[in-house]
């Protein structure tokens, strides 16, 4: 059995327990641990093009998410280019669809600028309707 010392801590006498250093480094660790990033699997689905997965990397968020439902086939969303490139976003390529039991992951990149390098002042937001096979619900 771990011996208890005593502390004073405010005016206070208080019993310090090794268990309770323990547990509170033990909840930190299990904080921390969920701020780390976790592995995504980036496999292209099969039915993906060539071209697909030749573009830079880019973002989208939802252009009008109340006009969503379950009953929705098609997604008009905003893509930006991740990279610096003075500002221009560039042509997005197609979408990747990829429809698993859950969700609905869709993949947007944009056309290749290369080496092309340019400053960072964000990148313009150009609008793509993405068309579902099936409906959102």
């Amino acid at each position: 059995m771990a011996r208890a010392r005593r502390r004073r801590q405010y005016g206070q006498m208080t019993t310090w327990r090794p268990t309770t250093s323990l547990l509170a480094a033990l909840g930190i660790t299990i904080l921390l641990t969920g701020c780390q990033p976790t592995a995504v699997d980036v496999t292209p689905a099969p039915s993906e093009s060539a071209a697909a997965t030749l573009g830079d990397a880019a973002v989208w968020e939802l252009a009008s998410p109340e006009l969503l439902d379950e009953d929705s086939t098609g997604i008009d969303v905003a893509v930006t280019r991740l990279a610096c490139s003075s500002g221009i976003t560039g042509e997005p390529l197609a979408p990747v669809i990829s429809y698993e039991t859950d969700r609905i992951v869709i993949t947007i990149d944009v056309e290749s600028f290369g080496d092309r390098g340019g400053n960072c002042q964000g990148n313009n937001a150009v609008p793509v309707t993405v068309d579902l096979d099936e409906a959102l619900g």
